[in-house]
């Protein structure tokens, strides 16, 4: 019982270091991996390799490979670095050539080639047989000292993984999570947080398969199934999805309580076969039972709650006046008028030029060349399917141009990627709104400040007396436009509670948080209030006064006509009227494209 004790202890740390990767790739990221036992396989082969000592007869008929004999922390942290290089490339080749509901299939599919591949070549890493007589490493495993050794590591894996669960890396990763295409307006790099989930998930589970072929002295592909990886990944739902303490309860209910526990069920003589099939039997009953009865898991992620104390300015800039209340009568001119549709204005930040766009046979925007400038707004108008919205997506840079080119400030950005765009100050909200459901409405507003110093390796590593007070910072303003827009009571509400104006408002105030110079707005009134309406209006007029160039898709032409400089009116894809909306209004094409629309 006491040996049968220091099995389950040993195989709770193991087993919990895998999960924890495995949660954060899914749980945490979104990223779905059903290949994962491919790493673990990954760390306890080069554990082997590293370990055994040359010229050891493992009775295949072939001599071992490698045999280098490295001391058991060397081979552990080499089996470590091998995780995370494979992880890193898997995520290279398959993350950027597969839509990431496709990701998960595509690791499923390395595993098992990678699988079939070393069970098929005997005179590689032993075949179907395996590897054997693998030392452990230095600590005996069959005393409690390998407890206390996994124990120890369990304990630094759980200062590392925090790194990437709490804080502002962590709130970064839920949002990309939960909308990745608004976290990229916002100037998230999909791609390079998802290879460097990969990489810290693929470390975590070679650690996993280090320790555990340290303690076994053996390993072979029956070790490394698919099944092991629905093992994992049913721990994870069990403990609760992106919960770290939850994940600990899920594999100490799954792999540990049910797999092993099993065991000491009696045989019935009319079903012989019963304790084997047992723990499926269990592990399937309480798969479905959770996901049907309580899919947050055991004990589900913890939603922080920020103290939140407003700042004595303005959040959108330090002198900035404070949103009045009151109906938007017309825009203040403190400058002169500019017309944005002339050509060699100097102060263009923003050009369309001669964009087209087609959709096989069906040419969705056709030629179209028009500019802002800062410290105005461009209205863009025309009747349903006049390609108002994929001309905005050409902007942002979610559709690519078949014909012409995007320029900011000078440069040719048609080719610059979404989160690219939004660094340089060219910030898009979409037209359907895309909070970060599962994030608190103050968090959609903290993802979207720029610079965070907590999202580079130097705040990883050193951790929060890096980003500390910046943080706080970040809190303040988003406080104080919660304020400015009377959302302070829903601040520590989940997004995915709010009504669909006030989830349309959310969205604009995140593109508020993040300094723009251009801003892209697809139709930010639609579904919203009339008094929503208005400090969506005074935000817009407040930015443009302070010198940031807006574009904005609205059908409400009165709200158009309020606060634009200039309206660019566009039909079956092709800018057919420009001008101020006044004179629009009386434009007999205009009026003739919007009946036959």
């Amino acid at each position: 019982m006491s040996y049968y004790a220091l099995i389950l202890v040993c195989y709770l740390g193991i087993d919990t270091i895998a999960a924890w990767g495995l949660n954060l790739e899914y749980g945490v990221a979104g990223v779905a991996n059903l290949g994962y036992i491919l790493f673990i396989a990954a760390g306890a082969y080069s554990y082997a390799v590293l370990r055994l000592p040359r010229g050891l007869d493992l009775g295949t008929g072939a001599s071992y490979i490698g045999g280098l004999h490295w001391p058991g922390w060397l081979a552990i942290l080499g089996s470590v670095v091998v995780g995370a290089l494979l992880g890193a490339l898997l995520g290279l080749v398959a993350v950027r050539r597969v839509r990431l509901d496709y990701f998960a299939l595509v690791m499923f599919g390395f595993a098992i080639l990678s699988w079939t591949l070393v069970g098929a070549v005997p005179g590689f890493l032993g075949g179907q047989s395996g590897l054997f007589f693998i030392d452990d490493p230095g600590v005996s495993r069959t005393s409690w000292a390998y407890a206390v050794l996994v124990g120890i590591i369990c304990v630094a894996c759980w200062f590392v993984l925090r790194r990437f669960t709490c804080g502002p890396v962590g709130r970064t990763l839920r949002a990309i999570r939960d909308a990745p295409a608004a976290a990229a307006s916002l100037g998230k790099n999909l791609f390079g947080w998802r290879i460097v989930v990969q990489a810290v998930g693929g470390a975590f589970a070679a650690l996993s398969g280090a320790l555990l072929c340290g303690f076994l002295g053996a390993w072979s592909p029956p070790a490394w199934t698919s099944l092991e990886t629905l093992l994992y990944l049913t721990a994870v739902i069990v403990g609760g999805l992106g919960s770290d303490v939850g994940v600990l309860i899920g594999v100490a209910i799954v792999p540990v309580l049910i797999v092993q526990g099993v065991q000491f069920l009696p045989t019935i003589s009319s079903f012989p076969q019963f304790t084997s099939d047992g723990t499926m039997i269990l592990f399937s009953l309480t798969t479905l039972g959770f996901l049907f009865f309580r899919p947050q898991g055991v004990l589900p992620s913890r939603r922080p709650r920020m103290r939140i104390s407003t700042s004595p300015h303005g959040s959108l800039g330090e002198h900035a006046p404070q949103v009045a209340t009151g109906r938007v009568t017309a825009r203040p001119r403190s400058r002169g008028p500019k017309l944005l549709g002339q050509a060699g204005s100097d102060d263009a930040v923003l050009r369309a030029e001669d964009v087209t766009v087609r959709y096989g046979g069906v040419v969705a925007v056709d030629h179209v060349t028009f500019q802002a400038r800062l410290g105005t707004i461009t209205g863009l108008i025309g009747p349903n399917g006049a390609g108002k919205s994929t001309l905005m997506n050409v902007l942002r840079g979610t559709q690519s141009p078949d014909e012409g080119r995007v320029v900011l400030d000078g440069d040719d950005i048609s080719a610059v990627p979404t989160y690219r765009r939004a660094r340089r100050g060219l910030v898009a909200s979409s037209q359907l709104s895309e909070p970060f459901s599962r994030l608190t409405v103050i968090e959609n507003l903290c993802v979207a400040a720029p610079a965070q110093r907590a999202e580079r390796l130097s705040g990883i590593v050193t951790g929060r007396r890096l980003w500390r007070n910046q943080e706080q910072v970040i809190i303040e303003r988003a406080a104080s436009l919660l304020e400015e827009f009377r959302l302070t009571s829903k601040a520590n509400d989940l997004a995915s509670t709010l009504s669909g104006g006030e989830r349309k408002m959310l969205d604009v105030m995140r593109t508020l948080m993040t300094n723009p110079r251009v801003l892209l707005l697809d139709e930010p009134m639609a579904g919203v209030t009339p008094a929503l309406c208005d400090r969506i209006e005074r935000a817009m007029l407040k930015l443009a006064n302070q010198g940031v160039a807006i574009v904005v898709v609205e059908h409400d032409l009165a709200s158009i006509e309020r606060i634009c400089d200039h309206v660019v009116v566009m039909a079956s894809g092709r800018v057919i009227d420009t001008g101020k909306m006044d004179v629009l209004r009386s434009s007999e094409v205009v009026q003739q494209a919007y009946l036959n629309g």
